[in-house]
């Protein structure tokens, strides 16, 4: 299995936690598109971002020009603290000299390594974000990361999957609808955006 997948330079960077442990041998690439997992906790957003476009210019964005990583290789490295701190040096590595405008960090052991990749401080634990939580810090990043003042926004992982009453109370309304018309607005914000141009359909 690729380790990644997609444009190095786009806009968009979508980090997911691991390759599923299980289906690895046969899947190519990281949020694979013939395994649930992306349609779980993407594809919805995808829909509705897509749907507000339209409406708005007639335009669409195609997703297989983002860039796609898995945070560690192996879902047994988040037990592991050292091998996580060599994770976040390849990291550095595949961003190099690249500026993604938005990291979509999905589930909150992706986020926590994106905020430590982002040099973000306090560390916390890469399993204490509730959905909640994650929410709220949707919820306060997402006015700088529409000026491009932060770059990372977290998502639901498995939680929309195993969860869904849970993410609904927590987000008190339809969670692809609220994520997806978010994002929606940052990408009819930034248009013109070079970092855009590669995205549009």
């Amino acid at each position: 299995m690729r380790r990644t997948c997609g444009c190095p330079n786009s806009a968009i960077w979508m980090l997911g936690d691991s390759p599923p442990s299980k289906h690895e041998r046969w899947l190519d690439e990281p949020l694979d598109r013939r395994f649930p997992t992306r349609h779980n906790i993407w594809t919805s957003i995808e829909s509705v971002i897509n749907r507000e476009l339209f409406v708005h210019d007639r335009s669409r964005i195609d997703d297989r020009r983002f860039f796609v990583y898995n945070a560690v290789a192996s879902s047994k490295t988040w037990e592991n603290e050292s091998a996580i701190n060599m994770e976040l040096s390849e990291f550095r590595k595949q961003v190099g000299d690249n500026r993604p405008f938005l990291f979509l960090a999905f589930g909150r052991r992706a986020f926590e390594f994106a905020r430590r990749f982002q040099g973000e401080e306090p560390n916390t634990r890469f399993s204490s974000l509730s959905v909640p939580k994650i929410k709220e810090q949707f919820d306060a990043r997402f006015p700088a990361v529409r000026q491009g003042e932060k770059s990372l926004l977290p998502l639901l992982h498995a939680s929309i999957a195993r969860q869904p009453e849970s993410c609904y109370k927590a987000y008190k309304t339809n969670y692809f609808e609220y994520v997806g018309c978010e994002l929606a607005t940052i990408f009819k914000e930034h248009r013109e955006d070079e970092r855009f141009s590669k995205l549009w359909m």
